[in-house]
């Protein structure tokens, strides 16, 4: 049976410790934008133009920025016909930008003045709408919607499973029964009422922030796997908002 594995290391990097999306997905997905554009493309008609499609991402989510100079889209992902920038001197040229919620100052005028014709911006979130505020300010200023969701204009998932044929499974011995790692941990979560009354009956292995055991990011899926089982909960409940534990 092929071994299901993650997709490589993201290059969006980590706006919250839900927000975990993968670069490859992301820059696919935008690529797809394209058809938007060149309908002709999907019915097989003779395209307009061959100029490639600009996307603009006005700033990245997180405070890690990754390199992402050069032909990206193709260098990485085989992508061809897409060109992946931050760089603003180039917003009268891009055919997208897109911009993160979680990067977005309150206040329209800190969004750009001028907007081309054609020029289509997509506002894009990770986040449960439970951890999304100031929403209605934004209302009629971006032309698709970016995430998680399935019925969004562009739907953008965690990750995904990828088949791997000559993968070696080493399943490691295990020493515990449960582990649990939490950063954000409050009492009146609904989490730690399920910890709290969990723990009448089992000891549960606490690592992160929140337990002054931080964890290593090459740390992590050593120490949990160790485990039989390990608690995954969501900090909110809403449609297709599923933990990036799964992944």
């Amino acid at each position: 049976m092929p071994r299901a594995l993650p997709l490589p290391r993201p290059l969006w990097g980590r706006p919250s410790t839900k927000a975990v999306v993968t670069a490859g997905v992301f820059i696919t997905t935008l690529w797809k934008l394209k058809f938007f554009f060149n309908p002709s493309e999907v019915s097989g008609e003779a395209p307009k133009h061959t100029e490639p499609l600009v996307v603009l991402v006005w700033k990245w989510p997180s405070k890690q920025v990754p390199n992402i100079s050069g032909d990206v889209c193709r260098e990485l992902y085989g992508i061809m016909g897409c060109w992946l920038t931050m760089e603003r001197r180039l917003l009268g040229q891009a055919d997208v930008v897109v911009f993160p919620h979680a990067r977005l100052q309150p206040g329209r005028d800190r969004l750009p003045t001028e907007r081309p014709p054609g020029q289509n911006w997509v506002w894009v979130s990770l986040e449960s709408p439970s951890n999304t505020k100031a929403l209605a300010g934004w209302n009629q200023t971006f032309n698709w919607v970016m995430t998680y969701r399935q019925d969004s204009d562009i739907f953008i998932p965690y990750g995904k499973l990828v088949p791997n044929q000559s993968a070696t499974v080493n399943i490691p011995r295990k020493t515990n029964l449960v582990s649990w790692v939490i950063s954000n941990y409050h009492r009146t979560q609904k989490r730690a009422e399920v910890y709290k009354n969990l723990s009448r009956y089992l000891h549960v292995n606490i690592y992160g922030k929140a337990n002054k055991k931080p964890l290593c990011k090459d740390c992590l899926l050593p120490t949990t796997s160790k485990s039989k089982f390990y608690l995954a909960f969501e900090n909110s409940i809403h449609q297709d908002y599923i933990t990036e534990k799964l992944w």
